[in-house]
């Protein structure tokens, strides 16, 4: 991702902090690029992972865009590393943003046998992914 910069203009932020940034707003479910931009001012962790800089929303989101499938690629290893280490909490997890509503009828209800086995698919699905980005 460096070796994409022109090195023209103003100063840019540095690859390694908009792809933190990104990822940990993935982690703590800020997923906007405004909310993530505002919070390197509000929040002590994001401006630490910022290096106490302040990336504009409008750079966070062009990184994003230019960057799609690096990022991709990058979060699934975070996703496999945090599961090595058993700091994996399974929630919701979105790269660009996009909200699915809840299917939540009667019919579409789980039990709990049920949700492991989805659980365990989707760990499986992880494990494929990083073993396709090792070789």
């Amino acid at each position: 991702m460096t070796g994409q910069y022109a090195g023209r203009g103003s100063a840019a932020h540095h690859p390694a902090v908009l792809l933190g940034l990104l990822i940990y707003g993935d982690a703590n479910g800020v997923h906007s690029s405004r909310k993530i931009e505002r919070a390197t001012y509000d929040s002590v962790a994001f401006r630490d992972v910022a290096a106490n800089t302040h990336p504009d929303h409008d750079t966070l989101a062009t990184f994003r865009r230019r960057f799609l499938k690096e990022v991709e690629t990058l979060f699934v290893q975070v996703l496999v590393l945090a599961r090595e280490m058993k700091l994996l909490k399974l929630g919701h997890i979105a790269l660009d943003g996009t909200k699915i509503d809840a299917n939540a009828s009667v019919t579409f209800r789980r039990n709990g046998a049920t949700c492991f086995r989805h659980i365990g698919a989707g760990c499986n699905e992880v494990e494929g992914h990083h073993r396709r980005f090792q070789a």
